[in-house]
């Protein structure tokens, strides 16, 4: 049987887009309280759930007559569902807003808004706030299945170098792969189903103290830690970013370009990957041993280029010398223009 009820559903639907009735249906004695978190879009769906006394579990076709008269024909091989009268109010899609959810969440947890006004659920990910005792970024990810939910903590981990506080509905999909993926990023899952729970209207009570994960997110952090700087601090256009796929160990160019595939637990993977969590700073080689556990023997300019930059573009990324290397990453626009080198080559 299906589990009713607000987490549940936003680990079942895919888009956090659905007709009313159909989230009304899926959050089941949540959907009073849960209902403020939705908002109306101008697209109508082609799809309706079937909604006859006997359902026949399958999704209706919507079909507008030239009289106006709209229907939810059922298309299963058998068809013995009944047609469906609707209004175009009916079809309207729903989704969820993350930005009024977002500060529920926050509002509940101490987290802080750090400026944020998005409310796109865009890939179902999205940040949340910060957490300013330790300086971390909070997001929140929802996915349907284990494959697809460790896809997108693939495609955070590569964007995001700073560790980082993971919201999702569940424990469902905290596999071992993907502690191993959060531990390697020194990052940690929050499951809010434990933590909270609907109080009133588009509000959150805690169920439970999420205090001890945050000490453990604590005690994997460095000793000093500078406020992070994620995506929503750059104002000025971003051109170029470098992002490493962990899971691929692949640096790629943009998320599309690859550049290079490191070994395995070689010295030029520890670089890169030590490089990325610690973008525009000064960096010794002694810096990174002693963070990635591993002997650089190469100098810098051989790292470089043996990680796939060379040319143009290894001058919008690296600043290097006999002791130093600096890596710029992400590039904006304005920075770019600076430099005053051609366009770089990036796979649309």
């Amino acid at each position: 049987m299906t589990r009713k009820g607000l987490w549940p559903t936003l680990e079942r639907l895919p888009s956090l887009e659905a007709v009313l009735v159909e989230w009304r249906n899926a959050l089941g004695q949540d959907f009073t309280d849960a209902e403020p978190f939705l908002i109306p879009t101008n697209r109508h769906s082609p799809i309706y759930p079937c909604t006859n006394k006997s359902p026949c579990g399958c999704y209706h076709e919507v079909i507008e007559h030239p009289s106006g008269r709209i229907v939810a024909a059922c298309r299963c091989d058998t068809r013995e569902c009944k047609t469906i009268p609707l209004q175009a109010k009916d079809t309207f899609i729903y989704a969820l807003d993350s930005q009024k959810f977002s500060k529920a969440i926050r509002d509940a947890l101490n987290f802080t808004p750090n400026g944020i006004t998005s409310s796109t659920t865009a890939q179902n990910r999205w940040l949340v706030g910060i957490h300013s005792e330790a300086h971390s970024p909070v997001y929140f990810l929802t996915r349907n299945s284990e494959e697809n939910f460790l896809q997108g903590l693939e495609e955070l981990v590569n964007t995001e170098p700073a560790p980082f506080i993971l919201l999702a509905p569940s424990n469902q999909f905290k596999t071992p792969t993907v502690q191993a993926v959060l531990q390697k990023h020194r990052s940690v899952l929050v499951p809010l189903s434990s933590a909270l729970s609907l109080k009133n209207s588009g509000k959150f009570a805690v169920r439970q103290s999420i205090q001890p994960i945050l000490d453990q997110f604590k005690q994997g952090l460095p000793n000093h830690r500078e406020p992070v700087k994620t995506k929503s601090h750059y104002k000025e256009k971003i051109l170029y970013e470098v992002t490493f796929n962990a899971m691929r160990g692949e640096i790629l160019l943009n998320g599309k370009t690859r550049l290079s595939k490191p070994n395995l637990g070689s010295e030029n993977e520890a670089v890169i990957q030590y490089l990325i969590a610690n973008p525009n700073k000064k960096i010794t080689k002694k810096d990174i041993e002693s963070k990635m556990e591993t002997k650089i023997g190469k100098d810098f300019h051989k790292i470089v280029e043996n990680l796939g930059f060379t040319g143009n573009l290894r001058k919008t990324f690296f600043k290097t010398s006999a002791s130093h290397i600096i890596f710029r990453n992400p590039i904006t626009e304005n920075a770019f223009k600076e430099l005053g080198i051609p366009a770089l080559k990036v796979k649309k």
